[in-house]
């Protein structure tokens, strides 16, 4: 059965705050590296009778360019890469050389221009809200779910879902203190990836993880729930999605007034 492909600057994620969740090749490890993680190929479908094509999976092929967490932001070997994360992901241009200048990527974090990227290379079209932070996109998806629109993209609190394949998860950081209920542009978070489902624990890749991208384990409940602190949505795209709200938000909330304009070109992204 298939199953639906889901899955900026703001201050990125420090080594201490990803401390006790990176495996393998940190100084922050504890436990067994993570294991080399397959590459399945993702399936797009592009029309209402979509002539489905096949592409390389490109979250773990930015993984592999990366070594996982080996080769940092300031490496000339990536700076092109950088280049076109920022271009492509957000319609951002920086040259090379800011890119190579520790103190410009201090002020320029990545992390959510890297997923704006794998997002229009995955074929998201206009349904994906690209942008330079996290909260904007966080928030789009949740006007999604409020509205209850054909945007294939909605944000869920993180107790309302088992976190799957292709799931963005998302979390505070800084002391920002944000939430699903009060989730705006501007409140500093970070999301990454979900590429594996593991008994109790769930892999994630990210951009901007220690200055690079790379994966981390995060724990699981027994009934599959995310277990770390902080983390407070899932954003899932299309299938598995709840029917109706857990509960209802006690804040209210007006959707963006593009949410209505946004028509994916792509309905639905396709896995294995």
């Amino acid at each position: 059965m298939n199953k639906l492909l889901r899955f900026n600057p703001e201050p990125f994620e420090t080594e201490s705050e990803i401390a006790g969740t990176l495996r393998g090749g940190s100084p922050f490890s504890h436990g067994a590296p993570v294991a080399p993680l397959s590459a399945p190929e993702w399936e797009t479908a592009a029309s209402v009778r979509p002539r489905r094509r096949t592409q390389p999976r490109p979250t773990l092929q930015e993984l592999a360019r990366w070594g996982n967490r080996k080769i940092k932001e300031t490496d000339p070997k990536v700076r092109r890469v950088l280049q076109d994360y920022w271009k492509t992901g957000t319609g951002t241009s920086y040259r090379e050389d800011q890119l190579g200048d520790p103190a410009f990527q201090k002020d320029h974090p990545w992390s959510a221009a890297f997923l704006s990227w794998i997002m229009k290379t995955a074929g998201a079209g206009t349904a994906f809200k690209y942008s330079t932070a996290h909260a904007t996109y966080i928030r789009s998806a949740k006007d999604n779910r409020l509205a209850n629109n054909d945007n294939p993209f909605k944000a869920y609190r993180i107790g309302e879902l088992t976190p799957q394949v292709g799931d963005l998860v998302c979390k505070s950081r800084s002391g920002s203190a944000a939430t699903y209920e009060n989730i705006r542009p501007g409140m500093k978070t970070h999301c990454d990836i979900v590429t594996e489902v593991r008994p109790r624990s769930i892999v994630t890749v990210g951009g901007n993880v220690d200055s690079s991208v790379g994966q981390k384990i995060l724990r699981t409940d027994a009934n599959g729930r995310i277990a770390e602190p902080d983390y407070f949505a899932v954003i899932r795209i299309g299938e598995g999605q709840p029917s109706v709200p857990v509960a209802p938000t006690p804040l209210p909330v007006t959707p963006s007034a593009n949410a209505a304009a946004w028509t994916p070109t792509s309905r639905k992204f396709w896995r294995p």
